[in-house]
């Protein structure tokens, strides 16, 4: 009896450690899903009043005041003495920060609160620091709607074939038919140029970058383009590709755009 209990024992613990396994596996994956916590805001009555705050009010100058790190950033940023048709300074400044090559830890920073922190107007007002920089990156997509070197890549609808790398590695999940959104701003590029890519996206509201950037702001050259958060996609297609870097077998996804979704609707402005 003394026996079978310690194999009924040693059975059960084998079998708390496979469950244990089987969930940390499951509580690994990362879904693609809606990202409705993201920050994702157009702006679309509140341009002009947005705009204001940052260049006759103080919101920029007390959200660096408020973190080091964005303020760090934004001072590196202004280094980048570039003219870029439709933007003002401030815009540039906006673009190079966020796709600069030589300080990538602001931008993830930056990434995690505009994936979190809405779409509660009132979490959004009193905890995200970084509505100047979310603004001006949005208001830059549009200001670069119809240049000429967009319209050299786009197809006859005005979209753009992208790659892109989640971050989640292996752990990605999705099914064809979900529909998604990316919960923060994507650097992605128009060339496949690396097996760490698992994301194949259809964006017609993501724009290429001005190249005038990678050449004297030190941006990156492949990831020359930026999609919103505000973008929605439908998974098309999902598959295991053979990946070099990582040396198996990894899933890849397919998105495309079916239009856009937004949850804040001039957020800061309408409580003024």
């Amino acid at each position: 009896m003394k026996y079978l209990a310690r194999v009924l024992l040693l059975l059960a613990t084998m079998l708390t450690t496979v469950n244990s396994a089987k969930c940390q596996c499951r509580c690994d994956e990362e879904r693609l899903n809606m990202e409705l916590s993201s920050v994702d805001d157009r702006y679309p009555t509140c341009r002009e009043e947005m705009m204001g705050n940052i260049t006759t009010g103080d919101l920029l100058t007390r959200e660096r005041q408020a973190s080091p790190s964005f303020s760090t950033a934004w001072s590196q940023a202004e280094r980048c003495n570039v003219t870029v048709a439709n933007l003002t300074d401030l815009h540039v400044t906006a673009l190079t920060l966020y796709t600069n090559t030589y300080n990538r830890t602001f931008p993830l920073i930056f990434d995690v609160e505009a994936s979190s922190l809405g779409p509660d107007a009132n979490v959004y007002r009193r905890y995200f620091l970084f509505k100047s920089l979310h603004f001006l990156l949005t208001d830059a997509l549009r200001l670069l709607i119809g240049r000429e070197e967009a319209e050299a890549e786009q197809d006859g609808k005005g979209c753009l074939l992208v790659y892109a790398n989640s971050g989640h590695g292996d752990n990605l999940r999705g099914e064809v038919g979900d529909q998604v959104r990316t919960g923060h701003f994507v650097l992605a590029s128009t060339r496949r140029y690396s097996s760490s890519f698992d994301l194949t996206i259809r964006t017609c509201h993501g724009h290429l970058l001005p190249r005038s950037l990678s050449r004297y702001c030190r941006s990156s050259s492949g990831l020359n383009v930026l999609v919103p958060p505000y973008e929605l996609f439908r998974v098309v297609a999902v598959k295991k590709v053979s990946n070099k870097w990582r040396g198996a077998l990894t899933w890849h996804f397919y998105l495309e755009s079916i239009g856009t979704m937004t949850n804040l609707n001039c957020a800061m402005t309408s409580a003024m």
